[in-house]
This record gives C-alpha cells, sequence and structure tokens, in this order.
C-alpha cells in the first residue's frame, strides 16, 4: 500500500478546486515522490526544447517528433 503522506497528498488534491493551488500540490506531491520513491531517472528525452511566451501550439510527441504546422508566434 501507498504510504500515509502521498495518500493525503493525493486526497487534497482530489478536492481542490483552485487551479493556483493546485499546481502547488502537484509540485508537492512530485517532490515528495521523486525523493521517497524508488524512482533512478534511466532516460533523457533526445530533444530539448525552449519555447518563448508568445509561441502557440507547441505539442510535445513522446516520439521526439514536433509538426512545426502547429506552431505560430
Amino acid at each position: 500500500t501507498a504510504d500515509a503522506d502521498i495518500l493525503a497528498l493525493r486526497d487534497a488534491l482530489k478536492v481542490e478546486t483552485d487551479d493556483a493551488v493546485r499546481a502547488g500540490q502537484f509540485g508537492e506531491m512530485q517532490d515528495y515522490l521523486m525523493a521517497s520513491g524508488p524512482y533512478a531517472p534511466v532516460i533523457q528525452p533526445g530533444l530539448q526544447v525552449g519555447l518563448r511566451s508568445d509561441v502557440q501550439g507547441f505539442v510535445y510527441n513522446p516520439q521526439w517528433r514536433v509538426d512545426v504546422s502547429l506552431i505560430s508566434k
């Protein structure tokens, strides 16, 4: 079974309606899982992407392909 801390974080996320608060809760959950979970990064995507705030339509594909026809500025 999952530990009580992660279950409490999950339960709080299930009832929170404020998007800003939820974003913080997801970050807290990810930090907790990375610190306490049995995880080790074994794959790094072969594509590094940097975007400006005025770029729209970018969709990251897990096969590392970008459909440039969707991108606009």
